[in-house]
C-alpha cells in the first residue's frame, strides 16, 4: 500500500541474493579517465555508512522491495534516440527515484534501515525476476505480463521482516527464442541473435556481460556507445518487442504517432494512470 501511495505502478519482495550486489561502484562514470572505484561490502553493523574506501551494507539487510514504473509508450514509440524518447527514459527514472526514497523514508520511519537504490548498489533485474515481477528477455530488459519490458525497476534494500513473492514463468524465453525482433531492429547491434542462450559472453561483451548466467547477452559497450554518439536515449528495443505491443496496443503499433494523436494524449503529472499506453 505504501509503495502505490508513494507512485508504484507494481511492486514485489524477495529476500536478496547477494550474487546480485555489486563488488564496486564507480564515482566518476561519465568520466573519460581512471576509474574512482569504492567496494560494497557486508557488515555486522546497524546502519549503513561509507567512508573514503567503502559503502558499507547491514548483514541485518536481506529483503529488495522492487518497484515498477511504466514508462510513457507514445514518447518510446519516437524512437531510437529522439528528444520524446530521452522524456520516457528520464521521466521513467524520476517517478521511480522518487517512489523508492519515498518509501525508504517511510520504511525508516518504522525503525527499519531501508536503502533506496536505481541502478546503484545491486543488479535491479535479477531481483526484479526473483522478486516475481517478469521474466528476462533477449533484449536484456525485465519483460513484465502487464506492460512488456516498457517499465523502469528501482529498489529498496531493508531489514524490514517480509514474505518474498515467488518467481514466475509465461513463456518468455520461448517466445524470444523464435523472435529475434529486437536483434535485427537494434541500431548498434548489440543484441544477441542467436536462437539459444548461453552461460558465456562474447568477447566483446566482456567486461559487461556479468557471465554465468543462462541468457543472450548484450554487448553494454556497443550499446552505450550508440547512446553516446546518437545523443539520447535509444529505447528501440523496448518500443519494438511485441509484448510491448501486446500489453500496451494504442492503434499506432510499429509507426510514429500522428502529431495530432500525440499531442491530444492524456497524460496525469507523471505520465502513469491515464495516459493512453
Amino acid at each position: 500500500m505504501i509503495a502505490a501511495y508513494s507512485g508504484a505502478d507494481k511492486v514485489g519482495v524477495t529476500k536478496i541474493d547477494r550474487r546480485w550486489i555489486f563488488d564496486t561502484v564507480c564515482l566518476n562514470g561519465l568520466d573519460p579517465g581512471p576509474p574512482e572505484i569504492k567496494h560494497i561490502v557486508i557488515k555486522d553493523v546497524e546502519q549503513p555508512s561509507e567512508n573514503d574506501k567503502e559503502f558499507v551494507l547491514p548483514e541485518s539487510v536481506q529483503y529488495a522491495i522492487v518497484i515498477i514504473n511504466v514508462q510513457p509508450r507514445a514518447l518510446t514509440q519516437i524512437a531510437p534516440s529522439s528528444i520524446p524518447s530521452v522524456a520516457s527514459t528520464n521521466q521513467g527514472y524520476a517517478q521511480g527515484g522518487l517512489t523508492a526514497v519515498a518509501l525508504a523514508q517511510a520504511i525508516r520511519s518504522l525503525g527499519y534501515v531501508a536503502i533506496p537504490c536505481m541502478n546503484s548498489t545491486a543488479m535491479s533485474v535479477p531481483l526484479a525476476i526473483d522478486a516475481g515481477l517478469g521474466e528476462l528477455g533477449r533484449l536484456g530488459y525485465l519483460i513484465t505480463p502487464e506492460w512488456g519490458p516498457h517499465v523502469r525497476i528501482d529498489k529498496v534494500l531493508t531489514n524490514l521482516p517480509l514474505k518474498p513473492d515467488k518467481p514466475i514463468s509465461f513463456g518468455v524465453t520461448e517466445y524470444c527464442e523464435q523472435c529475434g525482433i529486437c536483434a535485427t531492429e537494434c541500431p548498434s547491434g548489440a543484441i544477441c541473435p542467436d536462437k539459444k542462450r548461453s552461460f558465456a559472453p562474447p568477447p566483446s561483451a566482456i567486461p559487461c556481460g556479468n557471465p554465468g548466467a543462462l541468457k543472450w547477452y548484450i554487448d553494454g559497450k556497443k550499446c552505450s556507445r550508440w547512446w553516446a554518439e546518437s545523443g539520447a536515449p535509444c529505447s528501440n528495443c523496448m518500443h519494438i518487442c511485441p509484448y510491448t505491443a501486446a500489453t500496451l496496443g494504442d492503434g499506432f503499433e510499429g509507426k510514429e504517432p500522428d502529431p495530432e494523436t500525440f499531442w491530444d494524449l492524456k497524460t496525469t503529472a507523471y505520465g502513469r494512470r491515464g495516459i493512453d499506453y
